[in-house]
């Protein structure tokens, strides 16, 4: 089994030898890089450092999925049996990967598997499984009583570590271009099970997401409600007359963001324009079809 670990980075440098570091640990592991135009010399670090590492220079921040896109497809191309998403500020342990993969063998119907995600002091959990009592409650349970399971389903985990099977890559296909930074792995979660594939995490394996202190401003919450009616308008999984009702309201609100920029412009304020999609309404619809097309056929 051969897996094809692939990182997004950009200005990374603060974590990137830990991270690349902690991959080499484990066997029959490939390292893809995807660089989205770093300033800060993550590109040249990872070249001296990590020589067999592969590596793509993108010429601009494709953002997230997309960069991922560049990585997976190189991944497939190659025969890769799985893909491990590994984000750029995060690491994983000697065990990690070779857990996650004999746990989806023996559980092929999870497209998605991720580890016990911890931040960098291993004290405290990615808050991902508190927003699911009934689970969180299952497994506590099954750990009390010295029975844990495999593995747990969860409707979301983050893709900072995401091990995925090549099937469900062929099936579900790769990260939407509707969505430019954020939610794009909660928009290829509901793609994977709209087609049938679960996601979960395995209590038995555990890697690091350093997410620090970092805290969400006002700009970041104001694009956060935008890109929460993106999210719902291309939900595949919803019936049709809720997708449309979402793309209608996502329209209707987005001259209110566009004149918000403008004067934050006019007015010197600083305004990153990327926190904020302008999707053409082609692409939400084109998503919808070709997905309902996927699991006809």
């Amino acid at each position: 089994m051969n897996i094809f670990v692939i990182i997004v980075t950009y200005n990374a440098m603060q974590w990137i030898d830990l991270c690349i570091g902690s991959v080499y640990n484990n066997p029959q592991t490939t390292v893809v890089v995807i660089d989205n135009h770093s300033t800060d010399s993550t590109a040249e670090r990872i070249k001296a450092k990590f020589p067999h590492c592969i590596i793509f220079e993108n010429k601009a921040n494709l953002g997230f999925g997309q960069a991922n896109n560049i990585g997976i497809k190189y991944a497939i191309e190659q025969g890769c049996d799985y893909i491990y998403l590994l984000n750029q500020d995060a690491w994983v342990e000697p065990d990690t990967l070779q857990i996650l993969m004999k746990v989806q063998l023996r559980n092929p119907e999870y497209g998605i598997v991720s580890p016990v995600q911890t931040d960098a002091t291993h004290n405290k959990a990615e808050n991902f499984l508190c927003r699911y009592l009934p689970t969180l409650k299952r497994f506590t349970e099954d750990t009390l009583l010295g029975h844990t399971k495999d593995i747990y389903e969860v409707k979301f985990c983050p893709a900072a570590h995401w091990l995925i099977p090549r099937q469900c890559i062929e099936e579900v296909g790769m990260f939407s271009p509707v969505f430019i930074h954020y939610a794009e792995d909660a928009n290829f979660i509901q793609r994977a099970r709209f087609h049938g594939w679960k996601v979960g995490f395995a209590p038995s394996a555990s890697a690091v997401h350093d997410r620090g202190n970092r805290k969400t401003g006002y700009i970041h919450r104001r694009f956060a409600s935008q890109l929460q009616l993106l999210k719902h308008a291309s939900n595949v999984c919803r019936p049709l007359w809720f997708n449309i009702l979402h793309i209608f309201l996502y329209y209707m609100l987005l001259p209110f963001y566009l004149l918000y920029m403008y004067i934050c412009k006019r007015t010197g304020k600083d305004v990153k324009t990327y926190y904020f999609h302008i999707a053409p309404i082609g692409l939400v619809i084109r998503e919808l079809i070709n997905n309902r097309k996927r699991i006809i056929q």
